[in-house]
C-alpha cells in the first residue's frame, strides 16, 4: 500500500511537471490563406528533418502614435517642421516592449526550445529560432510545403495557415515563413503601338524613329511648360540634389531607347545615362552587362521623362542586392547603404534575418556590405503592388518600416498607385486631356486611375476634413456599403497619365497609367527641393500633411469630371471625380508655380 502511494505521488508530481513543459493552450488561427495565388502551385512536402529558420515578428511599441510623430515634423504649422529623428530614436521608440519579448521567449522555452538558440534581432522586433520542419509544424499547428511560381520559377516555403495561443497572439504580428507567397513584379503600364508592333527582336536602331501621329518634336516642351514650368537653372545646385529612382532588381532600361527619345525631345541628353549605384551587388541588366535584359517598359518610361524633366540634375538609379538576395533583406541593405550607423547600431545586421557578406550562395556577391556608402536622395519613387484587400501581416510590417523611415530622412516617398494600403506614402492618380481640348484646359479623371479606401489602415488625421467632405456629399449610390468609410482614402493628388509617347525596343509606344503620372510629380518635388536648398533651406520631406493643409489648397486644379473603373470592370461603376478631394484624382493636379511659391515661404 505504501509502495502504491509512493508511485501515485510520483505520478502526480510528474504529471504536474509535464503540464508545465507542454501546457494545454487555447489556440486560434493567426493567419490563413483561403487560396493559393494565381501562378503558384505546391510542389513538395518538407521532410520532417528539414531545417527551418522561424522568425516571430513582435508587436511594435507606440505604433498608435506614429501619425502624431509624422505630423510633428511634416505639418507646415508645427514648430518641429523639418526636424528629423535619429536612428537611435527610431529603435528606442518602436522596439517591442520587454513584456512582449519575455512572453514570446518564455512560451518558446516552455515548448522545449533551447533558450540559447532563441535570438533577438538588433532592432528588438524579431525573435528568431532554428528548428526542424517537424518541430515548427508541431509548434504552429501548420503544414509547410514548397511552392513554385510557374512563370518565374521562383520557389518559396509557406503554409496555408498556422495557429498561436491567445496570450501569444497579442504579442506577435506574424510568423515567417507563413502564408505569404510573393509573386515577382510585372509591368503595370498599358501600351499601344503607334508605328506597328515589333516582332519582339531587340536590335540597334539604324533609322530615324517615327513620331506618333499628331505629335511633334516640341509637343513635350509645350506640355512641360504648362504642367511643369522650369525653375531658373541658375537656382539649381546639381551637386546637392539627387532624384532617386528605385527599380526592381529584374527591371532595366535600354540605352538605345533613351537616346532615341532624347534625340527628338531632349537632344542635349543623347548619350546620357542615369547614374548607376550598385548596393551589395546590385546588377545592371542588359546594355553592357552579361545579365539578360528583361522588359524595359517601366524603366524606359520613368527615365525618358524624369531625365528630361529634371535636367541638368542627375537621376540616380539604385539597384539593391544581387539576384541571390531575398526581398525580406533588401530594405535593411538599402538603409545600411544610406546610413552607416544603421549597420552597427545595437549590434548591426543580424545574420539570421539579413544578408551575410560575402554571400555563401553560388554566384552571390563576394564584396563587403555597403555601409554609409551612398548619398541619400530627397525624392524616392517606388512601385509596390498589393491587390489583396486583406493585406497580410508581413506587408503591414514592411510598410510600417517605410513610414518610420519618413521620420529619419528628408525624403518624399512617391507611389505609382496600385495599392490602397500604403498609409503614409504619397499616392499618385492619373488624369487625361478631354477630346478636342488643349493642355491649358481642365482635365478629367482617367478611368484606369486607382482610387478608393483602405480596408487595412485608418484614415490619417491630416486627411480627415477633405475626405469627410466627400463622404458627406459625393459618394455614388452604387458604391455605398462596398468600402470602408473609415479607411485611408487615396490617391492624394494626380497628374496626366494618358497617351505618353515612350520609346521601347526601337519604336514609339503610347503608355497609359500612374507609372506615367508619378514621375511628373517626382520631378516637381525635386525642382522645389532644389529651389529651397539654393537659399539654405531643407528639402520638403513628407509632403502629405502640407498638401492637405488649408494653406496649400489654392495650389491644386480641382478635377470634377470622369471616374474610375469599378469592380465589374466597367467605366462609371467605380467612384467619380467631384468638387474637392475625391477617390479618383485626390486633391487634383498640382499647379507647380503656386506649389513652389508656397513651399518657399516655409522654413
Amino acid at each position: 500500500m505504501l509502495y502504491f502511494s509512493l508511485l501515485l505521488t510520483i505520478f502526480i508530481i510528474a504529471s504536474q511537471t509535464f503540464s508545465l513543459i507542454i501546457p494545454r493552450e487555447r489556440r486560434s488561427v493567426h493567419e490563413k490563406r483561403d487560396a493559393v495565388p494565381t501562378g503558384w502551385a505546391p510542389v513538395q512536402i518538407l521532410r520532417p528533418d528539414t531545417p527551418i529558420r522561424v522568425q516571430f515578428s513582435l508587436k511594435q511599441s507606440n505604433i498608435d502614435k506614429l501619425d502624431d510623430y509624422l505630423l510633428d515634423i511634416a505639418h507646415p504649422e508645427s514648430e518641429n517642421y523639418g526636424r528629423l529623428w535619429t536612428q537611435k530614436q527610431i529603435i528606442e521608440t518602436f522596439a517591442a516592449s520587454p513584456e512582449t519579448i519575455a512572453t514570446v521567449k518564455d512560451w518558446l522555452i516552455l515548448h522545449g526550445l533551447d533558450k540559447e538558440k532563441i535570438k533577438l534581432s538588433s532592432d528588438r522586433l524579431w525573435l528568431i529560432v532554428e528548428m526542424t520542419a517537424q518541430d515548427a509544424e508541431s509548434l504552429l499547428e501548420a503544414t509547410y510545403q514548397v511552392f513554385e511560381h510557374a512563370e518565374s520559377g521562383a520557389v518559396q516555403m509557406a503554409c496555408d495557415s498556422y495557429s498561436l495561443p491567445s496570450h501569444i497572439q497579442n504579442h506577435v504580428d506574424f510568423v515567417h515563413p507563413g502564408t505569404t507567397l510573393n509573386a515577382p513584379k510585372t509591368s503595370n503600364t498599358k501600351r499601344r503601338s503607334v508605328s506597328g508592333r515589333s516582332d519582339g527582336n531587340v536590335s540597334k536602331r539604324d533609322t530615324q524613329l517615327t513620331l506618333p501621329p499628331g505629335l511633334s518634336a516640341n509637343s513635350t516642351d509645350r506640355c512641360d511648360e504648362v504642367i511643369f514650368p522650369r525653375v531658373n537653372p541658375t537656382e539649381l545646385d546639381s551637386e546637392e540634389q539627387l532624384l532617386l529612382l528605385i527599380i526592381h532588381v529584374t527591371a532595366i532600361y535600354r540605352q538605345e531607347d533613351l537616346d532615341g527619345f532624347f534625340g527628338i525631345f531632349s537632344p542635349e541628353l543623347v548619350g546620357d545615362s542615369p547614374t548607376f549605384v550598385s548596393i551589395d551587388g546590385g546588377i545592371l541588366q542588359g546594355n553592357d552587362s552579361a545579365e539578360p535584359i528583361s522588359d524595359p517598359t517601366e524603366s524606359n518610361l520613368d527615365l525618358e521623362y524624369l531625365m528630361t524633366f529634371v535636367h541638368p540634375q542627375e537621376v540616380t538609379l539604385y539597384q539593391t542586392g544581387s539576384l541571390q538576395l531575398t526581398s525580406d533583406s533588401l530594405f535593411n541593405n538599402f538603409l545600411d547603404a544610406l546610413d552607416g550607423t544603421y549597420c552597427s547600431f545595437e549590434g548591426g545586421d543580424d545574420p539570421t534575418t539579413d544578408a551575410v557578406f560575402p554571400q555563401p550562395q553560388p554566384g552571390g556577391f563576394q564584396g563587403p556590405a555597403d555601409c554609409g556608402t551612398v548619398k541619400p536622395a530627397n525624392v524616392i519613387i517606388r512601385e509596390i503592388r498589393v491587390f489583396r484587400p486583406d493585406m497580410d501581416a508581413l506587408m503591414k510590417k514592411q510598410f510600417i518600416s517605410f513610414m518610420q523611415g519618413l521620420l529619419l530622412a528628408c525624403q518624399e516617398l512617391l507611389l505609382a498607385l496600385t495599392s490602397p494600403s500604403l498609409k503614409n506614402w504619397t499616392k499618385v492618380g492619373a488624369t487625361q486631356m478631354n477630346p478636342n481640348s488643349t493642355v491649358r484646359d481642365p482635365e478629367s479623371a482617367f478611368d484606369i486611375s486607382g482610387g478608393g479606401f483602405s480596408s487595412v489602415f485608418p484614415r490619417p488625421s491630416y486627411q480627415q476634413p477633405a475626405v469627410e467632405k466627400y463622404l458627406e456629399n459625393f459618394v455614388p449610390e452604387h458604391t455605398k456599403g462596398l468600402f470602408n468609410t473609415n479607411g485611408r482614402g487615396f490617391p492624394d493628388l494626380s497628374s496626366n497619365g494618358a497617351h505618353w509617347a515612350v520609346v521601347i525596343n526601337d519604336e514609339f509606344l503610347l503608355q497609359d497609367g500612374t507609372s506615367a503620372s508619378a514621375p511628373t510629380i517626382a520631378a516637381m518635388i525635386t525642382a522645389i527641393n532644389d529651389a529651397r536648398m539654393a537659399v539654405g533651406k531643407g528639402p520638403v520631406g513628407f509632403i502629405n500633411p502640407t498638401i492637405y493643409s488649408e494653406r496649400f489648397q489654392p495650389a491644386f486644379n480641382d478635377i470634377t469630371t470622369g471616374g474610375n473603373i469599378g469592380c465589374d470592370g466597367n467605366v462609371g461603376s467605380g467612384f467619380n471625380a467631384s468638387v474637392g478631394w475625391d477617390p479618383v484624382t485626390g486633391l487634383g493636379t498640382p499647379n507647380f508655380s503656386k506649389l513652389l511659391e508656397l513651399w518657399m515661404e516655409l522654413p
